[in-house]
């Protein structure tokens, strides 16, 4: 159901066009706000563009449903299959390079707990490198070998090197073959709705997350003035993405996303999210902060229970022994 106006909408309409996947294409005028109507909140709860409808299979943002299309439609070209089925040739050993968390140096912190728990729970043998961003150490041309970005976290697995913490998470459950299942799974439907949870988080709650935080605790310590009116509008986002979270992300019988009995990267990279808050909080338990603040818009975040389960249950099965102080 796409607008042409969107850029996502054309992108997907190229994809079907060009793979001979054929469709039928709905139009939604945004200009006249028909992506607020009922009938297509009834394809896209979060009534935004583009949003496909295949049956009773109902999927949004635009990287799922891209990779969605590519895994359900044979005549989709590929360069060949990458399953844990074929990576036995892959090198079993990974390095991956992370920041110093002795200090509170980094706002990087989170992200690199999505990957050290991920390796850590499934078993996957690493080396783990620091690297101290407060003393310029991503902005070497040694770590530009591996991440040209200079950003965390990054990876290298004997020849290839990858950064972009999602892309990691989801390359780490395909190389491995020790890797269970429920965290991507192998089932085309289950792994576009969880794409769709890792986009929308990027793209919500991370967006208001980093900045918020950013701007009322991290930016002095990297040298930076504090931007009271960046931290006011991302925490508008913050609290609308966590009551998004709860009311639709979080809704259903399992104590996972979409309603899971077992976590997926999208939980253990959300939940890191979440923690993010809890650490630069001046290190204020999770619970307490998110039942007793009240954000801008008026919205008090203890009215999410959800939340703080999906939070409890990822805690305790990822790092069950891990302390108040996050550090190495």
């Amino acid at each position: 159901m796409p607008d042409r106006m969107s850029q996502p909408s054309r992108a997907v309409i190229f994809f079907c066009k060009v793979n001979g996947i054929e469709y039928e294409e709905i139009k939604v005028h945004i200009p006249k706000g028909q992506h607020l109507t009922p009938e297509f909140e009834a394809i896209n709860l979060m009534q935004k563009l583009p949003a496909i409808a295949d049956g009773r299979f109902k999927l949004f943002e635009s990287h799922a449903i891209h990779i969605y299309l590519a895994y359900a439609f044979p005549g989709v070209a590929t360069i060949g299959e990458f399953t844990k089925e074929s990576s036995q040739a892959i090198s079993n050993r990974i390095c991956f390079r992370v920041s110093k968390c002795r200090k509170p140096e980094t706002e990087m912190l989170m992200r690199l707990d999505q990957l050290r728990d991920t390796i850590m729970v499934n078993g996957i043998d690493y080396e783990e490198i620091k690297v101290h961003i407060s003393k310029g150490q991503h902005l070497t041309p040694e770590f530009a070998e591996i991440n040209p970005m200079k950003q965390l976290p990054a990876i290298a697995d004997g020849r290839f090197k990858l950064f972009e913490s999602h892309a990691i998470l989801i390359y780490l459950a395909c190389a491995f073959p020790g890797v269970a299942d429920h965290w991507y799974p192998a089932d085309v439907f289950k792994r576009s709705k969880i794409h769709s949870v890792l986009d929308w988080h990027h793209s919500n709650l991370r967006r208001g997350a980093a900045p918020y935080v950013f701007n009322t605790t991290i930016a002095p310590i990297l040298g930076r003035p504090l931007n009271p009116q960046v931290a006011a509008e991302a925490e508008i986002i913050l609290s609308s993405s966590l009551s998004k979270l709860e009311s639709f992300w979080l809704k259903g019988n399992g104590r996972f996303l979409l309603g899971g009995n077992q976590p997926s990267i999208a939980d253990l990279s959300l939940v890191c999210e979440l923690m993010q808050l809890e650490f630069w909080m001046r290190r204020i338990a999770l619970g307490y902060w998110v039942r007793t603040r009240k954000c801008s818009n008026g919205l008090r975040t203890q009215e999410m229970p959800q939340v703080l389960t999906l939070m409890k249950y990822i805690e305790s099965s990822c790092w069950p022994k891990k302390d108040n102080n996050i550090s190495d």
